[in-house]
């Protein structure tokens, strides 16, 4: 059986054929100082889940079958890190056992709801498959980009060193980049309830991390001055963009885009001849990316601009979940 949470030393233990809650929880050393007794809960090899209060002495002595597991929840604040974890504002931070087909939104619950100061429209909801494949995606770039370079060089032609250069250096950010495995998922319980299409399935390993409401709107990439602005409502791109000291020489105006506070991107447009006013929501990052041209003698450039705007994408995302 396994015994999870609040526990002295949490692990799985044997048992020939029943146990109580009681026996188990002394198996495993007693509770921890942090345990919540009414916030205790028991998952059936079948997938079951009950609640129960251990301050009522009877609940003690509920018995438990191999296969079961067993979980005594923390009191508010005190996390710990094992299978799907939720954290931020949420009054049960912490991580929890999820059966096969449990949602978002169930999640939430159990983690006692969202605190007066949640902002789930800026939820980042990070799954291990997805980090993966952005991890592989990121490593078949560098490869392909690396076997350029291999044959320029064996080309021998001089006038095309410095771009050899600047390859060998997006390789080098390439194999360096972290990717978090970030997907868009709505968050909001009103909105859930509403609409249960909506309510993502969970999986092993998957981080929520439920924000504060932000003040900000973070501008970044090449310009300037990077920086974190203060949010104002009717604020448009053009305004924040000042507040970092417009585009560097190197940013490629024409690919600016802005990313929501729930991940989302999409491009904006600042020019004279196309511009259209955004809505700038609190939490949202603008991203200018790096200008492409330098690489359009590359036989593979037209993957540049992607390329380019992934790794800003990336970088935003750190830099929202480091906050």
């Amino acid at each position: 059986m396994q015994v999870r949470g609040a526990v002295r030393i949490p692990g799985t233990y044997p048992v020939a054929e029943t146990a109580s809650v009681e026996a188990l929880l002394a198996t495993a050393g007693g509770p921890a100082t942090t345990a919540d007794f009414s916030s205790v809960e028991i998952t059936t090899a079948a997938g079951q889940r009950r609640r129960l209060d251990l301050r009522d002495g009877a609940s003690a002595r509920t018995a438990l079958h191999p296969g079961d597991s067993l979980r005594i929840n923390p009191v508010p604040q005190a996390l710990e890190a094992r299978a799907v974890t939720i954290s931020g504002a949420v009054r049960r931070p912490g991580s929890y056992d999820v059966a096969r087909g449990e949602t978002l939104s169930s999640l939430i619950d159990r983690a006692g709801g969202l605190t007066e100061e949640a902002y789930p429209a800026g939820t980042s909801f990070l799954r291990d498959s997805e980090r993966k494949r952005e991890r592989a995606w990121f490593d078949q770039q560098a490869r392909d980009l690396e076997r350029w370079m291999v044959q320029e060089v064996e080309k021998g032609e001089a006038a095309r060193s410095d771009v050899v250069g600047l390859a060998r250096q997006l390789a080098t950010q390439l194999r360096g980049v972290e990717p978090l495995g970030r997907i868009v998922v709505e968050a909001d319980p009103l909105v859930l309830r509403q609409r249960p299409e909506l309510d993502v399935l969970l999986e092993p390993d998957d981080r929520i991390v439920i924000p504060k409401r932000p003040l900000t709107v973070t501008v970044t990439g090449e310009v300037l001055h990077p920086t974190a602005a203060q949010f104002v409502s009717g604020k448009t791109a053009d305004g924040y963009l000042r507040d970092a000291g417009g585009a560097s020489r190197n940013a490629d105006d024409a690919r600016i885009f802005l990313v929501l506070p729930d991940g989302r991107a999409q491009p904006l447009s600042l020019s004279s001849w196309n511009h259209t006013v955004t809505a700038i929501p609190p939490g949202s990052s603008i991203v200018v990316p790096r200008d492409p041209k330098p690489f359009d003698l590359m036989e593979f450039s037209k993957n540049m601009g992607t390329i380019l705007g992934q790794l800003a994408i990336s970088a935003a995302a750190i830099a929202v979940i480091s906050e």
